[in-house]
């Protein structure tokens, strides 16, 4: 996978309740494809949010990371949802709770790609792992 490959990214208006995000993928020159991402609850019952170290956050980083997997691993949900597993806090901590609360959500896949790069290179260097995140699967 390279990142020009990467054609789609995350967003969410903060308005209504529960927050909503969705991911947009351009398929072709002028199309883009919506979906809604979903939510594998497992700390919010309330949904999703963003711009802290909360429970909404983290279902969110952990939501954006089984997509993520799924979309360009091409996993089975399952296998995502492990994946996702090992570090879905650390994304929070690192990408999702830096979000300014109160503005609108925006997230490129790129910036996932290169977050999930940068763990991958700092496990030598003694950062918390998160499961072999890179590559393959089989």
């Amino acid at each position: 996978m390279s990142k020009k490959e990467i054609r789609f990214w995350y967003d969410g208006p903060r308005v209504g309740w529960p927050l909503k995000v969705y991911v947009h993928v351009r398929r072709g020159k002028d199309r883009v494809t919506d979906e809604e991402i979903r939510h594998f609850e497992k700390h919010s019952p309330d949904g999703f949010n963003w711009g802290y170290r909360g429970q909404g956050p983290a279902d969110l980083a952990r939501c954006i990371l089984i997509d993520y997997f799924v979309r360009m691993e091409n996993r089975t949900t399952a296998q995502a949802v492990e994946r996702a597993e090992d570090c879905y806090l650390a994304f929070r901590d690192e990408v999702i709770a830096k979000v300014p609360m109160w503005d609108d959500f925006l997230l490129q896949g790129e910036a996932v790609y290169e977050w999930i790069g940068a763990r991958a290179a700092s496990r030598t260097e003694g950062a918390e792992p998160c499961g072999n995140i890179i590559g393959g699967h089989g």
